[in-house]
């Protein structure tokens, strides 16, 4: 049994040289300074593993959000690599393969303004080009403006169904 998150980062600051963190079996990591260290030497061994395979580190690269098609076997279908911060319990809370899918804000006044955004595109059709155009849009956190029109602007009835003998 470990002790939780909390009372880990407790004992690493308030009582570093706790037996807790002596490792039977290896006299090097026998308190808090010594466990940090190695880890952060650890650290750097991995992350020069990782510029080498992937090419410089950052969050958005680790992170490798994706989009995936509805049907699990359609790969081609869906966007890998998306390019956005974020991550779990965070702002814009983005994981690998979940995140807000729609965003929207309205200012509900004598003017209605609308903005908002989802991750994907107009068409459903792969082979158009609005097939993922919000993609982009939505990684980086912007909005598009909706435009709402008024009742004046617009005419009040969109479609009228004509009958003939």
């Amino acid at each position: 049994i470990y002790p939780n998150n909390y009372q880990t980062v407790k004992l690493l600051s308030d009582d570093p040289e706790n037996a807790i963190f002596a490792k039977s079996g290896n006299p090097e990591l026998r308190d808090a300074k010594s466990h940090v260290a190695k880890s952060f030497l650890e650290m750097l061994e991995e992350m020069e593993k990782w510029d080498t395979q992937n090419g410089p580190y950052t969050w958005a690269a680790f992170k490798n959000t994706r989009i995936n098609h509805l049907v699990p076997n359609f790969e081609s279908f869906s966007r890998q690599g998306i390019y956005t911060g974020g991550g779990s319990g965070i702002l814009n809370a983005t994981g690998p393969r979940h995140g807000a899918s729609w965003r929207y804000v309205a200012e509900m006044g004598d003017q209605i303004t609308a903005f908002g955004i989802y991750p994907g595109g107009q068409s459903g059709n792969p082979g158009s080009k609005f097939y993922d155009n919000f993609i982009k849009i939505w990684a980086n956190g912007e909005y598009v403006n909706f435009n709402l029109r008024t009742q004046t602007d617009g005419e009040s009835i969109l479609f009228s169904t004509a009958f003939s003998n």
